[in-house]
């Protein structure tokens, strides 16, 4: 139980104390192990953890353990780009909460297994498995599992434009997190609120958000999350200030050494892209299409296909900016088609074509970049006109240079 309060108040320290003066290796303890490497970021070692945890606590019985140890099995496979394997593991998760009748474990259950299909770009089931963990949170008083529910549907409202809910719900989360004392969950959900503060064109907000998490992570020790703070001011640059496009290349160099020091293959990935994009608006082209190309490599390896059809469409734009115009062919192409494949419903899908026709043009095909143009221009009119007010429109119309 001093375990589980240790992990709960993000007193890592105190809990791997505990866990080291737990002599006698049981399911329970290396559960718990499992749980605090994953909280510490040690994905590898969190899954040797979990999967001697999960022999033990099948051994002993002891079902709540088993549970517990198949989740961050779940996890850390997910994050390692095992997807099968992953979503396997928070089924079996989910098979034995309801046998135990327990709802925060169905809750539990329901969110690992909706971030598994999150990185697979299946939204719309992501969604229903966060809308059932966060009734299940609302109903039986879970605090933890609402919060955690409402991050996450925050995070998908804000990739389909519906910012005002995103707004509502991460309030909502913030409250929660800052009752409990959750100061790192906290820090996590003010840069979510940034981001959705920069596409409603509330860029001082942002900025604020984004200090006020990075301050927490400083006085945490946390230096992962300091690098995520500096990658969501990259990512929110373009909207503020393309003028300000070589500070972005900077402080995502600088970001980039500290995911790749504490081995953060997804946010390596993710920096990556966001590097590359920084370095394509700078001009230099030969530079941004290998950013991407490492990006996109990572990020399938991870099997996080709903950003690849992004990258390949700006590093399409790379290379025509390198003149390499069969390869910006191919790269277009190919985003077309892994598009078509994830059925992509954000507001990305106006910027691939718009990348597959200036392609086109390059090649001379006119009327079929005049055709790509025309459905990019009418994916933006079709997107805006979901956004809730006009302010939100008007800021998105404004907010990224392909945009513009």
């Amino acid at each position: 139980m001093e375990i589980d309060l240790a992990l709960l108040t993000e007193d890592y320290e105190q809990a791997e104390r505990l866990v080291a003066a737990c002599t006698q290796e049981s399911g329970a303890v290396l559960a718990r192990k499992a749980v605090l490497a994953m909280a510490r970021r040690q994905t590898t070692e969190a899954q040797e953890a979990a999967t001697q945890a999960l022999l033990l606590a099948h051994e002993e019985e002891d079902r709540f353990s088993e549970e517990h140890a198949l989740l961050v099995l779940a996890r850390a496979q997910a994050r390692l780009g095992n997807g099968l394997q992953a979503a396997m593991a928070a089924e079996q998760a989910l098979a034995l909460a309801r046998r135990r009748d327990s709802p925060a474990g169905i809750a539990h259950a329901r969110l690992v297994q909706g971030r598994i299909v999150t990185r697979q770009g299946r939204f719309g089931d992501a969604l229903s498995f966060f809308y059932e963990a966060r009734s299940l949170g609302q109903e039986h008083g879970r605090p933890w599992h609402l919060a955690e529910a409402l991050h996450s549907v925050a995070w998908l409202q804000e990739g389909r434009g519906a910012f005002l809910d995103a707004l509502a719900n991460l309030q909502q989360e913030l409250a929660i997190w800052r009752d409990l004392g959750l100061r790192g969950r906290e820090a996590r959900a003010l840069l979510l609120l940034a981001v959705v503060c920069d596409q409603l064109g509330h860029h001082t907000e942002s900025l604020r958000s984004i200090e006020c998490a990075r301050q927490i992570c400083e006085q945490m020790g946390d230096r992962i999350g300091v690098a995520r703070c500096q990658y969501h001011l990259v990512a929110g640059l373009p909207y503020r200030d393309e003028g300000l496009v070589g500070q972005a290349v900077a402080m995502a160099t600088e970001a980039l050494a500290v995911f790749r020091t504490h081995d953060q293959p997804a946010w390596e990935g993710s920096t990556l892209a966001t590097l590359g994009y920084a370095l394509w608006l700078d001009g230099q082209h030969a530079t941004a299409r290998d950013a991407l190309r490492q990006a996109y490599a990572l990020l399938e390896r991870l099997g996080e296909m709903g950003f690849l059809p992004e990258i390949l469409a700006y590093q399409g734009l790379a290379h025509l900016g390198l003149g390499q115009l069969a390869e910006a062919l191919e790269c277009t192409r190919r985003a077309l088609l892994a598009m078509a494949q994830g059925a992509l419903d954000n507001d990305i899908v106006s910027e691939i074509y718009y990348a597959h026709a200036a392609v086109l043009a390059a090649h001379g095909q006119e009327d079929q970049a005049h055709r790509y143009f025309g459905r990019a221009y009418h994916k933006l009119l079709e997107y805006a006109a979901q956004l809730e007010d006009e302010a939100a429109r008007q800021s998105f119309f404004r907010r990224d240079p392909t945009v513009r």
